[in-house]
């Protein structure tokens, strides 16, 4: 048997009266409400996105590309999302589940934009086993280094800043290029050390 999580349309015809909130949870650091109008219902409201959204279409209003009417017909949906369940389970757990879905459609972004992953060209099953190992674990790094960052950067900024680190050959010995200050501030932040990119003689800078 399989469970689902459903979105349900703000407007749909299926949602009943929401009354009094039923309670509060903390999400990513911020409180959510939530109601259960009926058994397979649940809806969440996040107050910053009530906002944001609200805020959004006050400039829609204001740039004449939506009308007043609409915003005082409909002024209690911000922010709010409604999920159809066949799930028992307290809100909280419901909508942790629905959420995670964000981390999956992230993985499928980063394989495709990324990692470049939709282009496989296999001609066996070692290959393929290689090319999803390969993958594999490339996504964990980057999963890493995004919990690293905080939010700060993108994986993908990342990489662009640190490649700016540059090492060149000078015989037998290497000279390590001045490091541009975002560069060091990343390497100090994510705690690199340099010194893995020796070859052979101590860098010189």
């Amino acid at each position: 048997h399989l469970n689902f999580i459903i979105p349900m349309r703000r407007n749909s015809s299926l949602l009943p009266d929401m009354g009094e909130f039923s309670g509060v949870f903390m999400y990513d650091g911020r409180p959510v409400k939530y109601w259960r109008p009926s058994d397979s219902i649940y809806t969440f409201e996040d107050p910053i996105l009530r906002m944001e959204e609200e805020k959004d279409y006050l400039i829609r209003i204001k740039e004449g590309k939506d009308g007043r009417k609409s915003f005082s017909e409909d002024p209690g949906n911000f922010g709010k999302i409604h999920l159809l369940s066949d799930l028992n389970e307290e809100p909280e757990r419901v909508y942790r589940l629905y959420k995670q879905r964000e981390y999956v459609e992230y993985a499928f972004n980063v394989y495709k934009n990324d990692l470049e992953a939709d282009r496989p060209c296999l001609r066996d099953d070692g290959m393929l086993f290689t090319y999803m190992f390969l993958n594999l674990l490339s996504l964990y790094l980057h999963f890493q280094v995004l919990n690293m960052i905080g939010g700060e950067h993108s994986v993908r900024d990342v990489l662009l800043i640190l490649s700016r680190i540059k090492i060149y050959n000078a015989g037998k010995s290497q000279i390590l290029s001045e490091v541009p200050k975002k560069a060091n501030e990343l390497v100090s932040n994510l705690k690199i050390n340099l010194d893995i990119l020796r070859k052979n003689e101590e860098l010189r800078i």
